[in-house]
Parts: C-alpha cells; sequence; structure tokens
C-alpha cells in the first residue's frame, strides 16, 4: 500500500512470544485495524507512534 500524501503515517510496536514485531500503516483506520489484529492474535505491550511526513 503506498502513502498518499495527507496521509500520516504510523508505527506501531508489540511483544509477541517474547519478540518485538513493527508494522506500518499509513492512515488512522489501518492503524487501529492492525492493532486490534495484534490484540486478537495474543499481542501484549502495544504501542503506536506518528511518522512526521517525509
Amino acid at each position: 500500500m503506498a502513502q498518499q500524501k495527507g496521509e500520516d503515517m504510523y508505527i506501531i510496536t508489540a511483544m509477541y512470544n517474547g519478540r518485538k514485531i513493527t508494522r506500518t500503516a499509513f492512515g488512522d483506520f489501518p492503524a487501529f485495524t492492525i492493532i486490534n489484529q495484534m490484540a486478537r492474535e495474543g499481542c501484549v505491550d502495544i504501542g503506536m507512534r506518528k511518522e512526521d511526513e517525509q
């Protein structure tokens, strides 16, 4: 998925079975969709940060 002008980029991190995993989302809705999926799959310590546009 390519980032479109005006969309925010989010970096989402979580821990799963002792491993840190990272996902990238381009927009609010995809970010929260990824977070919900991670939570359902058993991830803990889920965090999200917004990256500035380049």
